[in-house]
């Protein structure tokens, strides 16, 4: 799958702020391709797990932009992505979320996974202690939605195989369970994550 395509694009070094600011542009793609894909499976099948996301897809997007070159950009309107691979991602993901409402968790699930996995490699290469906070906030968030599509799904009794992390991580955040199917995440009213 082209999954694999934009992990090699999102896999850049990062050992300074200037190649960090190239890769914050990157980072916002693939917040937007998130977004963009959960606001699909939304409309699709009115699961409040992608209305969450939806919400903080674009919140982590707005606080990368922080980051940007550009702080004041505003951000793109739904299925605008601007890079080829990315538009070939959310194709595939895309075919995926109108096939079922459970291919459209196990997208949700991918994209999560796919995101930690290099948030983390990202993080050990940042020098700077901002940076690293940064790319941690991020990496929790993404483990707190891949632990609500992996509660979703065992709750429809399917098992998720992960392509990038551990089984044993995996096992864990579906343990952690910290967003219940239909619930607010978190026992919160609002969407937290």
């Amino acid at each position: 799958m082209r999954q694999i395509i934009v992990i090699a694009l999102l896999l850049l070094t990062l050992s300074s702020r200037a190649q960090v600011m190239v890769d914050i542009p990157t980072m916002m793609q693939e917040e937007q391709l998130a977004r963009d894909v959960y606001q699909l499976a939304n409309e699709k099948y009115q699961m409040h797990v992608f209305e969450c996301k939806i919400n903080a897809e674009t919140n982590h997007w707005t606080m990368l932009r922080s980051y940007s070159e550009t702080p004041n950009l505003e951000m793109p309107a739904y299925g605008s992505l601007s890079d080829s691979i990315f538009k070939a991602a959310f194709s595939d993901y895309q075919t995926m979320v109108t096939t079922s409402a459970t291919e459209a968790l196990k997208a949700g699930a991918m994209i999560e996974e796919t995101d930690i996995f290099v948030l983390e490699v990202n993080r050990i290469k940042a020098e700077d202690e901002q940076l690293k906070a940064l790319h941690d906030n991020l990496i929790t968030a993404s483990e707190q939605h891949l632990s609500s599509f992996l509660t979703a799904l065992k709750a429809d009794g399917v098992t998720y195989t992960p392509s990038l992390l551990s089984e044993e991580r995996i096992q864990r955040l579906m343990n952690e369970g910290n967003c219940k199917p239909g619930a607010a995440c978190k026992g919160n009213s609002s969407c937290s994550h």
